[in-house]
């Protein structure tokens, strides 16, 4: 049996991928998938119960993009460094302008999530019914 927080020996763990009846049992207990009757055989049904812990680890993958910005301009521009340089003859002005802004960005939040393997742990069978599932 698995106790809750700990793993199980891996003799009772099996991957639900994998999980098969023994082979020997294969010709006793036919596919659910098969179609076939049996016509003029008297069969008594029985049910069976498998109490089980199925678990599956689920990553969540979060992402985050932006979407178009929007830009205001604050206060006044501020204009300072002003130069004057001669140059090949030429008189050339330089100077540095400064503008306080608000730039309005949108930004869209989510995750994704992703099962992995499942796998179970068996606990008892038996043929009563789990009466607290």
């Amino acid at each position: 049996m698995s106790v809750r927080g700990k793993t199980s020996p891996s003799r009772w763990r099996q991957k639900t991928s994998k999980a098969a009846p023994p082979q020997e049992h294969n010709d006793f207990f036919p596919s659910s998938c098969h179609k076939e009757s049996y016509p003029g055989i008297n069969t008594c049904t029985k049910s069976a119960y498998q109490r089980a812990e199925v678990s599956v680890p689920i990553e969540v993958k979060p992402f985050a993009y932006t979407g178009p910005t929007q830009t205001v301009c604050g206060t006044d521009p501020i204009i300072k460094g002003i130069r004057c340089h001669s140059h090949c003859g030429h008189q050339v002005c330089y100077f540095t302008i400064s503008q306080e802004i608000c730039v309005e960005v949108p930004v869209h939040f989510g995750a994704k999530a992703e099962a992995g393997e499942v796998w179970i742990d068996c606990h008892e069978a038996s043929t009563h019914p789990c009466v607290d599932c």
